[in-house]
């Protein structure tokens, strides 16, 4: 792969000239500087003395927690976004490390990290399980919990986790944390989960698309980059390139990956991206703030039809049915094509970007998901709603020294961490030029939260119907919207009566 080279000193230079990876999400336009911090040793530096481009957090400058231990649960295939024990030597590994460190020299605490399997389907519910168990039994065992999002409802309404707000030190209403998901996520004024800085996996599970610039020069593809910046980028133009990039290579007449293929949805989960591409969202709020289903309207139809249209009617399109929360064994097939130059355009998530097409010869572009017509007028997307959020079971005894370990650590990762992985590692590493670099604040500044996407497990798996719909080709949601509202309406509102029931 031929990426962009830095030297080191260049990036040491730029150190302290970049904006939070998460700012975009709480309505600040994200800076397109190529800066990072190195990776190097972090020394604990009170906020006050951080560099003004950063807003300082507002924890006492003589916190002292004398050694106290923080037990936290973290899933264990994705805990190096949070906790890295030794240093490795990788850019992003190292700034987790140095953050790790400073924080627990600044607060004078050890992080005691227990790690679980809890991603694949399979390993959900064992995951919840130890988590209400150990409230159950008064054990203890972890005072901090970082959960799936798609699986914090179902423990909320179980009624095992604090209200966020009363804990001392944080403050919400930092850039660090994402405002836009505190907002949607608050149940009768109390908070139980949130998340942000604190960790790099609600970034690395931003939904994206990539397309094979060699591909594309070679069938003389319109330049892609160009659509999009002059916000051109639709759902009719990602159809008509890639039909035109389709060609039955092995001569059978049918479609089959021996083919070259445009478009490709290589996730069962991406297909939810183009719901937040398209500007929907599945419920809206009444005066109390309680979320109501509300899918059916006229722009909700016309997505609908023109999605099952995209994906049935045209040769050269297609979309996985599986999720690599199962297998991932025929994702590698589409992973295959788009590396070996026989597909253009590809679904993806930023992490997949530094894993699975780390390797790839070809040079790639990166690009949002297409808008529904040009009239939307800008580019939305959805992070996909396995990213942890973080939670205090209701039984810990060391609220402080957790909510300031909490606080301190999204704040070090928002000057640190954040930046080396957005910066450093997406938008110099894994990018080929400036422009690349720009798709990436583009992609990033219109990342959005919908209700009914992190709380599908609530809503009678709404939001999964939405998919599945989809997936069947059916055209007409009209009629599955009216056979399905009142069941998910009915799932919601029980949610929040059984919640609001916990705090009587």
């Amino acid at each position: 792969m031929k990426k962009r080279l830095i030297s080191l000193a260049v990036l040491l230079s730029f150190a302290m000239s970049m904006t939070s990876v998460i700012t975009a999400c709480n309505g600040t336009e994200p800076s397109v500087d190529d800066t990072t911090p190195s990776g190097g040793d972090v020394t604990s530096t009170p906020a006050t003395e951080t560099d003004s481009k950063f807003e300082p957090d507002d924890l006492p400058a003589n916190l002292n927690f004398d050694g106290e231990t923080i037990n936290v649960l973290y899933r264990d295939d994705v805990v190096k976004s949070f906790y890295v024990e030794e240093q490795t030597g990788d850019i992003v590994d190292d700034a987790v490390y140095n953050a790790n460190r400073a924080v627990e020299d600044r607060l004078n605490i050890k992080f005691n990290v227990t790690t679980k399997a809890g991603t694949a389907n399979a390993d959900r519910s064992t995951y919840m399980n130890a988590i209400t168990t150990s409230v159950m039994a008064g054990d203890n065992a972890y005072d901090l919990t970082a959960v799936m999002t798609f699986n914090m409802p179902t423990l909320i309404q179980q009624g095992v986790f604090i209200d966020l707000n009363e804990v001392q030190y944080l403050n919400f209403d930092k850039p660090w944390w994402v405002q836009d998901l505190t907002d949607l996520a608050s149940i009768n004024g109390k908070l139980y989960f949130a998340s942000g800085d604190i960790t790099l996996e609600l970034t690395q599970r931003i939904f994206c698309m990539l397309f094979n610039k060699n591909l594309a020069e070679t069938l003389g593809t319109e330049d892609i980059y160009a659509l999009v910046k002059d916000g051109k980028w639709t759902l009719d133009k990602a159809t008509e390139l890639a039909v035109a990039a389709y060609a039955d290579l092995n001569g059978d007449s049918k479609m089959d990956p021996e083919d070259r293929y445009g478009l490709v949805i290589t996730d069962y989960n991406h297909i939810s991206g183009f719901e937040g591409s398209l500007g929907l969202q599945e419920t809206t709020q009444d005066a109390d703030g309680i979320h109501h289903i509300d899918f059916g309207g006229e722009r909700v139809i016309t997505a609908f039809q023109k999605l099952v249209s995209m994906i049935s009617d045209n040769d050269g399109i297609y979309y996985q049915i599986k999720s690599d929360a199962d297998s991932n064994e025929t994702h590698q097939i589409y992973y295959n094509m788009f590396k070996g130059g026989r597909l253009l355009i590809t679904t993806t998530e930023f992490h997949q970007i530094s894993s699975v097409y780390r390797d790839m010869n070809d040079d790639y572009g990166v690009i949002p998901y297409p808008m529904l017509d040009e009239e939307q007028g800008g580019y939305y997307t959805l992070a996909r709603n396995v990213y942890s959020s973080f939670t205090i079971p209701k039984t810990c005894e060391k609220l402080d020294a957790v909510g300031a370990a909490m606080e301190a650590l999204a704040s070090e990762n928002y000057r640190t961490t954040s930046q080396t992985y957005f910066e450093t590692a997406l938008k110099v590493k894994y990018s080929y030029d400036d422009e690349t670099s720009q798709m990436y604040d583009i992609i990033k500044g219109g990342l959005t939260f919908n209700f009914g996407f992190t709380f599908n497990a609530v809503t009678n798996y709404f939001s999964s119907l939405i998919v599945n719909t989809l997936v069947k080709k059916e055209a007409n949601w009209a009629s599955v919207y009216a056979s399905n509202k009142d069941a998910a309406e009915n799932s919601l509102q029980k949610f929040y009566s059984d919640v609001m029931a916990l705090e009587d």
